[in-house]
């Protein structure tokens, strides 16, 4: 999992659209972010989401790429 007490950052390989998405447990997205077509980094506020796991999602028109986050506020 990647941890994260404030924020993550986020660095794609290459510029396109779509979303990033935040979603805890059950289900239910508690951040989201859009992707610009002139952007490969992004910086995600984790601040406001309570401490534990989550999973990151980032979902463009021809790929979806799923990773585990842990927040832990320090």
């Amino acid at each position: 999992p990647i941890p994260a007490d404030n924020e993550i950052q986020v660095t794609l390989p290459a510029a396109r659209t779509g979303s990033i998405k935040i979603y805890n447990m059950a289900g239910q997205i508690v951040s989201e972010v859009s992707m610009q077509q002139s952007k490969t980094k992004y910086t995600i506020s984790t601040a406001s989401i309570p401490a534990g796991q989550y999973n990151m999602v980032i979902q463009t028109k021809s790929a979806i790429q799923s990773k585990k986050i842990v927040v832990i506020h320090k």
